[in-house]
């Protein structure tokens, strides 16, 4: 990765946010899945990348906001998101 990092950082401005959506995104699938849930975030990843292309075509700032309404409406009705258990196993 550090290799890919220094090929593209004369092509793009490097500045110490970069990346931040995508992190806050992945932050979202991750919740809406269900922490230590390979499956539940492999669902809530198609999940949220189908709402941000429906979104943008519909209203572009919705495309923005739907991913975090999801993640409210999901945790308000299962707190442990999609697949998430309510106990871990250590």
């Amino acid at each position: 990765s550090a290799l890919a990092g220094a090929i593209h950082t004369p092509m793009v401005m490097v500045v110490p946010d970069m990346g931040m959506n995508i992190i806050a995104f992945a932050f979202m699938v991750v919740i809406i899945g269900g922490l230590g849930s390979i499956k539940g975030t492999l669902i809530s990843s198609l999940l949220v990348g189908q709402v941000v292309s429906f979104g943008s075509l519909i209203w572009a700032p919705l495309a923005d906001m739907a991913p975090f309404m999801i993640m409210i409406i999901i945790l308000l009705i299962k707190p442990t998101g999609l697949y998430g258990s309510k106990y871990m196993k250590r």
